[in-house]
């Protein structure tokens, strides 16, 4: 039957008897098994708060419940630290997406950059400007990683299913280039929300990797699951974001996405500006500040995405008017995407 063979190629027959597989004598004890269960609660949670209130939830030292926050920071850095008991080979397989060395620490290393992030914003104001420090700290460990260990681009060589054309996985490869740009300016520019939306498709990607190994799903599965991850944030930037931080999201990332592809420009040049820029932004609200006051260059531009608050909670923006259907058929999509 056509619909057997379909379900065949997305998850591998006998799928469900090798889920047992996944205890291996590395995690004895079942400890990060039970920190990637935990954390993928922590993901549900968070992006069942975004689809109803339009923020994830995190908070500050100074809020009543912020060691909620400091919770589920050490919750997704302890997963990705407890990685290093896995000893997974050096030389990347050709054939399927399977996880490798360098793959394993750079996903490590992207992590814990997302979780140095939030933790900077917790610890509030006098710290939050200097979480672009971590993230170049991140990528220069990330570079020694693939010095040591390089097996070709971490995800243009990524393998690919069968049957696609060159023309196609080339686009598809500028998609995950320009998914990276915006997820480490998202990381610079944006609060917990951001970073946590970031952090996802990286913890997310590294459990996709181990179902191909232990042949429980294949590499259109893989392909498939990993772009769903990768655009929640997305979905995330159009209908939540107000539109100067859109704005900002736009323009410094598409400008730092032509810099790098096209002009070549190091990496370096582009992301220590934009760390300079980031206590710019916590000092004075940023260059676009302006937009949500109704002043500046944009002001006049409509929003690309409506306010969650402002349809949920009619009073919450100093107004009683409902946003009406479109408001409503766009939260219910945003809450069927995030389910």
């Amino acid at each position: 039957m056509p619909g057997s063979r379909k379900s065949a190629r997305f998850f591998k027959r006998g799928a469900w008897q090798r889920i047992q597989y996944l205890h291996t004598h590395h995690d004895g004890f079942a400890v990060h098994k039970t920190l990637g269960v935990l954390a993928l609660l922590s993901f549900i949670c968070r992006f069942a708060n975004i689809a109803w209130r339009g923020e994830a939830g995190f908070q500050t030292y100074q809020d009543s419940e912020g060691y909620w926050t400091i919770l589920s920071i050490g919750l997704h850095a302890c997963l990705s630290i407890s990685a290093l008991i896995f000893k997974p080979p050096v030389t990347r397989s050709a054939a399927q997406p399977m996880i490798y060395k360098e793959f394993q620490l750079h996903s490590i290393l992207f992590a814990l950059r997302s979780c140095a992030v939030m933790l900077c914003l917790y610890l509030g104001y006098d710290f939050a400007p200097f979480r672009g420090i971590f993230i170049l700290l991140a990528h220069w460990g990330a570079d020694v990683v693939t010095s040591t260990y390089k097996q070709g681009s971490t995800m243009r060589d990524m393998p690919y299913p069968p049957g696609l054309t060159d023309i196609f996985k080339a686009r598809l490869n500028l998609f995950y280039a320009f998914c990276q740009i915006l997820a480490i300016v998202g990381c610079f520019l944006f609060g917990f929300d951001g970073a946590f939306l970031v952090l996802f498709p990286i913890q997310f990607a590294a459990l996709l990797l181990t179902l191909v190994r232990k042949s429980i799903i294949d590499a259109t599965a893989w392909h498939v699951l990993y772009i769903w991850s990768l655009s929640l944030a997305w979905v995330y930037a159009f209908t939540c974001l107000p539109r100067a931080k859109l704005a900002e999201l736009i323009i410094i990332g598409s400008s730092c996405a032509f810099l790098r592809f096209r002009l070549r420009v190091n990496k370096y040049f582009l992301w220590v500006p934009l760390c300079l820029y980031t206590v710019l932004e916590c000092d004075k609200g940023g260059c676009f500040s302006t937009l949500d006051t109704g002043y500046g260059w944009l002001a006049q531009t409509p929003s690309t995405g409506f306010e969650m608050s402002s349809f949920l909670f009619p009073g919450a923006n100093g107004s009683a008017e409902v946003h009406g259907s479109a408001s409503s058929q766009g939260f219910e999509a945003l809450s069927l995407f995030f389910w």
